[in-house]
């Protein structure tokens, strides 16, 4: 076969077009980046926070290839540099001669990023999740909570559920008698009455904002393992420049509690959400004791944008409970936490830290699907 694991160079640009095309002729949907440098994440001579695009290749062929991200994170009280494998491709997912390819691909990795993780994935039947699996990385699910504001709009557009003529004609006739509005609703109220959450005022984040520096150095170790979020990381993920990020700090009684940036979608089409109008909630921070509160000021947030649903993930349990509070269900969830054998062992036994670590969509590859 000839190929090796290489860094992505412009020479390679070619050969990448070359093989996405391949993978597009048979039937394959996922691409690899055709620039050798990350638009969203690349290098800078201030910060770790960066992406590496690398390849597997000979001298006329690209036959695989993967993102590494760079990012800092707080493990058990200190500070690390841990990696995120992101977008792993292989020839071998549609022609059997280049089934090693994806071998290849974990076994670079390992030897260059031992502390890693990979988050999304599309859910455990997935292949990339079921070789991780073999190669005995630990695998948890990221549990996803959603809150309907729209009940019609949801009923009538989203396509998750309306997958069957059936289905379609059940929901069709829940948003004609107002009866699915009521059960949503009613579902809603009922799991939010656990006990009220203290409200919030909202102020927009500034450029290297004090204040986000000084909600992370507060709360920064009340988590086993969390990304650094500082405001010099908020500023490279979500910056101020891209509109379409919602970015606001939460105050109590004239204090910062915490923060939160989310996004306001309009999809079309989309597979899951079909034309709804899609609030997330994509990355946050407070003490725990704090959470409900910062949910309810991006739930109100983003109901004023006009979402016809809001959706999150969270591994942690609080905030779990917080989304819960605040009238949000929890769905079936396909974004899952895989950690390499080495951090798993650095985290220590996984079964019982998964509920108390930090992630949420903006720790993986970014809000690319919303």
């Amino acid at each position: 076969m000839g190929v090796t694991v290489t860094t992505y160079e412009k020479d390679h640009i070619p050969m990448v077009k070359a093989f996405n095309e391949r993978l597009r002729r048979k039937g394959e949907s996922h691409q690899f980046p055709e620039s050798h440098i990350s638009d969203w994440l690349p290098p800078r001579n201030d910060s770790r926070l960066r992406q590496e695009y690398f390849v597997a290749a000979n001298e006329a062929y690209v036959r695989g290839g993967y993102i590494l991200k760079h990012q800092e994170f707080r493990l058990h009280g200190s500070m690390k540099l841990i990696y995120n494998m992101q977008s792993p491709i292989s020839e071998g997912v549609v022609d059997p001669a280049y089934a090693l390819v994806g071998a290849m691909i974990a076994r670079d990795v390992m030897r260059k990023a031992p502390l890693n993780y990979t988050l999304g994935m599309g859910g455990f039947s997935e292949p990339i999740t079921r070789f991780l699996k073999g190669m005995r990385w630990k695998l948890v699910s990221v549990p996803f909570y959603f809150r309907v504001i729209n009940c019609n709009a949801f009923l009538r557009r989203n396509a998750f559920l309306r997958k069957s003529p059936a289905m379609r004609i059940l929901l069709d006739l829940g948003a004609f008698s107002g009866a699915g509005a009521v059960s949503v609703h009613a579902a809603q109220f009922l799991v939010g009455q656990m006990r009220a959450c203290a409200p919030g005022r909202t102020t927009e984040i500034e450029v290297g904002d004090a204040d986000v520096d000084a909600v992370w150095e507060r709360v920064k170790d009340r988590y086993p393992l969390i990304a650094l979020r500082d405001s010099k990381t908020v500023d490279i993920l979500y910056p101020v420049s891209a509109k379409r990020f919602h970015r606001k700090k939460v105050f109590v009684n004239g204090t910062c509690i915490g923060w939160v940036v989310t996004l306001c979608t309009q999809m079309v089409t989309h597979k899951q959400f079909g034309s709804l109008r899609v609030g997330s909630i994509i990355d946050c921070l407070s003490h725990p004791d704090d959470a409900c509160t910062v949910v309810k000021a991006a739930a109100a947030e983003l109901e004023d944008l006009g979402a016809d649903i809001i959706v999150a993930n969270h591994s942690h349990r609080v905030w779990g409970s917080a989304f819960v509070m605040n009238g949000f269900l929890r769905g079936p969830s396909n974004f899952i936490f895989g950690a390499s054998t080495e951090l798993a062992q650095q985290m220590g036994t996984l079964e019982s830290v998964s509920r108390e670590i930090f992630f949420m969509r903006g720790d993986g590859d970014g809000p690319i699907n919303l």
